[in-house]
């Protein structure tokens, strides 16, 4: 099917890249990249009747995470030792700090772990929620945090670009070389971490809740967003089809 298409879509850069070194005998421009979105009708639901709150600091930060935490491909291990790390030097509380996994997929392991790292009054275990409800969450938490392992270098969530439009400061934890984290910095995100290094964690994170506090870090400016939604995808979806449409009538 590669072999006789006449562009290859794919999400991500490291994906393209992957097939590309795999056929190096078709040419480049048989590779092509579309990412995915979030769906701007979807926030405007969720915000209709409802009243957003300011970014702005309060006595307790909120942070969330919004769906699935694999425990391999997400590891939220060495995260939990960052919070049991700052946690044992009284640098964060209960009263200071609140950390919501929503709908992980694993809460009886998560539970398991928080017990073990005595971090259980810090984070809380949420359930499932409909969507515009998830949507509302991510718009009014303090902070969003996002998992991406290594092994998933040629992936990036598609709750990044929810993340995005959602406005919120975003605190990465993921490998810092891969698509996931390219991604973020072209989006004006700086706030990336090693996910697999609890003290970079822990540095990364004493800075973001800082930064949350003094009110100087920002989430994804809005016309920057505006370029991951899926109305911006679908029209570079027909500009490619225009470009293999011309090229198609050239050739009759």
């Amino acid at each position: 099917m590669v072999m006789r298409a006449a562009r290859v879509v794919f999400t991500t850069q490291g994906a393209r890249q992957m097939y590309a070194d795999r056929y190096p005998e078709l040419p480049h421009s048989r590779w092509a990249v579309i990412e995915n979105g979030f769906d701007e009708e979807n926030f405007l639901a969720a915000e209709n009747g409802f009243a957003l709150r300011p970014l702005g600091p309060e006595s307790r930060v909120t942070l969330v995470h919004s769906g699935v935490l694999y425990p391999a491909e997400r590891d939220p291990r060495p995260f939990f030792a960052a919070l049991r790390s700052m946690k044992s030097r009284a640098e964060i509380d209960q009263s200071r700090l609140r950390v919501v996994l929503r709908a992980t997929g694993s809460d009886e392991l998560y539970r398991q772990m928080l017990g073990e790292y005595d971090i259980a009054d810090l984070v809380e275990l949420a359930p499932s929620v409909d969507y515009r409800t998830a949507l509302r969450e991510m718009m009014c938490a303090d902070g969003l945090l996002l998992f991406q392992a290594a092994m998933c270098n040629h992936q990036i969530p598609a709750k990044l670009y929810e993340y995005f439009r959602a406005g919120r400061p975003i605190f990465a934890l993921t490998d810092p070389v891969g698509n996931t984290a390219d991604t973020l910095r072209g989006a004006g995100a700086r706030d990336i971490v090693n996910i697999a290094d609890c003290v970079d964690i822990e540095s990364g994170l004493r800075q973001f809740l800082a930064g949350i506090r003094a009110a100087t870090i920002k989430g994804v400016q809005p016309g920057m967003a505006r370029n991951h939604s899926r109305k911006s995808r679908t029209a570079e979806l027909a500009g490619l089809l225009d470009v293999l449409r011309l090229n198609a009538k050239g050739g009759a």
